[in-house]
């Protein structure tokens, strides 16, 4: 199939997969739960489950392409406390994607979201959002559901659930 427009793939199940890409080698690898990638469009590729178990990603295109700013760092690291985990995965001109891990009982530090942003659930979601200035409330997420955030939201997050947390945040600049 084609994809016409530069995308984020975040990986929802563990598999085993072969991608052709037209006019490049076939390759086969193993496609891990929170895994994101990002792919600059034009693309033509044939993606093959060959595990034995099911395969189920979710593809985010970038419809309005940005230009690299040059006055923009990408930003990358590991932000690890009070039980909660923040991996900033990808960080360009059009996205900033981050794997977040929250323990049972464990916290998100305060932070900022400048963007508006997309959360991927890749486990059910049970989550206090105490964000600045508002009243705090309960975020209920099933592992595969989407839900859509606006820009310029400062909080902090709490698992209230009895399992890990587990989602990617894909902000759009």
């Amino acid at each position: 199939h084609h994809h016409a427009n530069d995308y984020v793939a975040v990986i929802q199940t563990q598999s085993q997969v072969q991608n052709a890409v037209e006019g490049k080698p076939v390759t086969t690898g193993h496609a891990e739960v929170g895994e994101v990638r990002f792919t600059t469009a034009p693309v033509d590729h044939r993606l093959t489950n060959t595990g034995d178990t099911l395969f189920r990603n979710l593809i985010i295109e970038i419809l309005h392409k940005k230009p690299p700013q040059a006055s923009e760092q990408a930003e990358r690291g590991l932000d690890v406390g009070h039980g909660g985990l923040s991996d900033i995965a990808i960080d360009n001109s059009e996205v900033r994607v981050q794997e977040v891990q929250i323990a049972a009982g464990g916290m998100l530090h305060k932070h900022t979201h400048k963007y508006p942003f997309l959360v991927v659930a890749l486990s059910d979601l049970d989550l206090h959002n105490m964000p600045v200035g508002k009243p705090a409330t309960m975020v209920h997420q099933k592992a595969g559901e989407v839900k859509w955030v606006g820009a310029g939201t400062t909080h902090e997050m709490m698992n209230m659930g009895q399992q890990e947390a587990h989602f990617v945040e894909i902000e759009f600049k």
